[in-house]
């Protein structure tokens, strides 16, 4: 402890230009808390910290905000990230107007605003047609996220006026048809757009037919998120040609496409860049696609789909598997899997169990795993063990013994009778998972050595992120754990 107080650096000591770029590295809400520590740090303009502001209370939270920042002109000159969070604009009956437009005046004075984000944004631009007009003008910005919008949305989207856009986020929930050319074409003039998601846009687009192929291209697109919105497979390849990280999720919300699926010989060449897809194995009769990934997520699979997720695997080699089921012994998935996953390194799954018998499925599924490496289960049981400690124990042994390779194993067992499959990690699961490093020895067999829950968790993510055609990647797991 003393070590530690010889090292610490009092702020008395520091001088008013450290302490203000200090101030300038804060939250507003921080350096308000750091200027109550000492004279010094009180006497300092806060201005600078009001770099990155969230409006997450009230809607008289962000008024008060809006006459603070216009109180003296430079101050609007300071905000560079803007976000008004769903608590506030949820329910604006009575406020409307006065929220619309204290918004709008802020946009219209923060011209060096690079970030925006905002919902219920129909209803605010009917309120007040400034907050369009003010986010077309912004010269600065890089990243918008526009939610619960429509035509406005729209309108707002296709008209930025800023050469420096790189991440678009619309929820398109009011949106009326729209042509492909007129939406899509107007985002390939953001020479610079990185991530394109798009929601709740259904399918108003008019696609162009086979007959008559697009010559719209966004070349700098490398994350592509579609929920609930349909876009047809191959011209979202040619569209879209280099993405890297690609999200599509339809069916859970709207199941009956009426489009033809494309045939997975239509879809081997799509996107020879691509490292992570993320799609609902309910869509994958829709999105056949065949690229190689590093990292294949099924989001939620039921049995009745194992033959195109099986067909997925097949196609697409993933060393990173992640998926949420409900244990079902007739699911196919589970017994092919080891048998054409023979590269899968790491295995990311949420498991919901409602019998009273999880072991005996579980362990049939997860096991013989030629290659796999490292095992995060996340056990999500309607019947608790009377000693979930000795049950995670005894878990991981007979995984660790099913698995020739298997080095790392993370477990969390939680209540699941109010949980769904769908549901993600939450952070109480995974801060209370327990991970073992196995130990080998020379006939095979596997010893646990209890590791921290947070080097495991460090395990877990180095497993996802890892680059699993470099020679060094197995060093460097090691040198993590």
């Amino acid at each position: 402890m003393s070590n530690q107080s010889d090292r610490a650096v009092h702020l008395l000591s520091l001088n008013h230009d450290v302490l203000g770029s200090i101030i300038s590295c804060l939250s507003y809400r921080d350096a308000l808390s750091l200027s109550y520590t000492c004279k010094a740090a009180h006497t300092l303009c806060l201005d600078p910290a009001l770099r990155a502001v969230v409006i997450d209370r009230s809607s008289d939270q962000l008024i008060m905000f809006k006459n603070f920042l216009l109180a003296e002109a430079s101050r609007p000159l300071f905000l560079r990230s803007l976000t008004v969070t769903k608590t506030v604009t949820w329910d604006l009956d009575g406020c409307i107007e006065e929220v619309a437009s204290a918004i709008a005046d802020i946009l219209e004075a923060a011209t060096k605003l690079e970030h925006f984000s905002c919902g219920a944004i129909r209803d605010l631009v009917k309120a007040n047609t400034r907050i369009q007009s003010g986010l077309v003008a912004l010269q600065h910005l890089l990243d918008l996220t526009l939610l619960e919008g429509g035509q406005e949305t729209s309108a707002i989207a296709t008209s930025l006026q800023s050469p420096h856009i790189k991440h678009l986020t619309l929820d398109m929930l009011f949106n009326g048809p729209a042509k492909f050319q007129d939406f899509y074409g107007r985002i390939a003039k953001y020479r610079r757009v990185e991530s394109l998601s798009i929601s709740r846009m259904y399918d108003r687009i008019a696609f162009p037919s086979e007959a008559h192929k697009s010559n719209i291209s966004i070349p700098s697109l490398r994350t592509l998120v579609l929920h609930t919105t349909f876009f047809p497979l191959s011209l979202a390849a040619s569209t879209f040609p280099n993405v890297t990280k690609v999200t599509f999720a339809n069916a859970r919300h709207y199941p009956n496409f009426s489009h033809p699926p494309v045939s997975p010989v239509d879809a081997t060449s799509c996107w020879p860049t691509l490292l992570e897809a993320h799609i609902d194995a309910r869509d994958l009769a829709v999105w056949p696609i065949s690229s190689r990934v590093r990292w294949l997520d099924l989001e939620v699979l039921r049995g009745g789909y194992s033959s195109e997720a099986i067909a997925a695997v097949d196609r697409m080699r993933p060393r990173v598997l992640s998926c949420a089921y409900t244990i079902d012994a007739d699911n196919l998935f589970w017994v092919r899997l080891p048998v054409i996953a023979s590269g899968l390194r790491f295995l990311d799954v949420r498991l919901l169990e409602l019998s009273n018998h999880p072991r005996k499925y579980m362990l049939m599924h997860l096991s013989r795993f030629p290659a796999l490496t490292a095992l995060f289960l996340c056990i999500r049981a309607f019947y608790q063990p009377v000693d979930a400690d000795a049950e995670i124990v005894s878990i991981a042994h007979d995984l660790a013994s099913r698995n020739s390779k298997l080095q790392f194993i993370g477990i969390s067992f939680t209540d699941g009778r109010n949980m769904k499959e769908d549901y993600p990690v939450w952070d109480d699961e995974r801060l209370s998972s327990q991970w073992f490093a196995v130990r080998r020895d020379g006939d095979g067999s596997g010893d646990l050595d209890k590791i921290p829950t947070e080097t495991g968790l460090s395990v877990r993510e180095y497993m996802y992120q890892a680059d699993y055609d470099a020679p060094e990647w197995e060093a460097r797991l090691h040198a993590i754990a």
